[in-house]
């Protein structure tokens, strides 16, 4: 193994891959960034929202020449993947969930090196090579093969995207939250200026009306028993939140909380009922 990189495993991310002579227009009109401007081999954040406006899901996609991927938690794919379904039966579009003959890795510290001992150097944010598709995070490559890589594997990935301060939610919150509240607009996940999408009339209020009231944190410390996500974070003994998820190694967590947006970052948060100490972390994007 090069000691320039670490290689994890991947457990929590569905791939679903749409294709047909109407995959762009369609999602185009469904989804909350601009497919349209994504060259083959670009990627974005986007959100599916409801026809309020609340977030069904969070995903990263990638333009390929064979259609779009996309890249959200296992827990939510089936679901999602039903109800964006319902609107695309007079489309020329087929949705295929294809976790399950891929392989996943993610690829900290020196990735370009492991790119260069694995595949070919490139340019940009994705690029496939033979059946695999290479996608660039600011806290790591993900890698999606369809033969199983001779990798050495540690520990799994999830704290990395917890700790990256990502839009990753489980059933319990599908529906629940705007697009914003989850800082989508920070990851250039929102486009405020293509055409309609499901949910946009909510979404482009807010943007430019302002009322945003809650966003998405990032906190990390320490907790004497396990915490889930649903679970409420208080501080002072007053309730300040819930957490959307959690990774917790013994007493250490890391967790993705929605907040006020004025939220004291200097102050201790408690995790409801249990012994613990949270301080709000940096994020890795920059807010709006």
């Amino acid at each position: 193994m090069n000691n320039a990189y670490q290689c994890h495993t991947v457990k929590h991310l569905a791939v679903i891959r749409a294709s047909g002579d109407d995959t762009v227009s369609f999602l185009q009109s469904q989804i909350t960034c601009d497919l349209v401007a994504l060259q083959n081999n670009d990627s974005s954040w986007g959100g599916h929202c409801d026809p309020k406006g609340k977030l069904l899901a969070a995903f990263r996609m990638i333009r390929q020449s064979s259609g779009v991927l996309l890249i959200l938690p296992k827990e939510i794919a089936q679901q999602d993947l039903a109800q964006i379904q319902k609107y695309a039966v007079f489309n020329k579009v087929a949705f295929e969930d294809i976790t399950d003959t891929l392989f996943c890795y993610a690829i900290t510290g020196d990735s370009n090196a492991f790119i260069e001992q694995h595949f070919s150097p490139f340019e940009g944010d994705s690029a496939e090579f033979n059946g695999t598709t290479l996608l660039r995070q600011p806290h790591g490559l993900l890698v999606f093969s369809a033969t199983e890589l001779a990798l050495e594997t540690s520990k799994g990935f999830w704290v990395n995207e917890i700790q990256a301060g990502l839009p990753l939610f489980g059933e319990q919150h599908m529906g629940q939250y705007i697009p914003q509240m989850f800082n989508l607009q920070a990851l250039s996940g929102i486009s405020f200026e293509k055409g309609c999408y499901l949910g946009q009339e909510t979404v482009a209020r807010i943007h430019y009306r302002g009322g945003l009231k809650r966003r998405l944190f990032c906190l990390s410390g320490q907790a004497k028993a396990d915490v889930a996500a649903g679970t409420g974070l208080t501080v002072d003994g007053r309730r300040s939140g819930e957490i959307i998820a959690a990774a917790q190694k013994g007493e250490q967590l890391d967790v993705l909380a929605i907040m006020s947006i004025d939220a004291d970052e200097n102050a201790s948060y408690q995790v409801a009922d249990i012994d613990s100490d949270l301080k709000v972390q940096p994020l890795s994007y920059t807010l709006d």
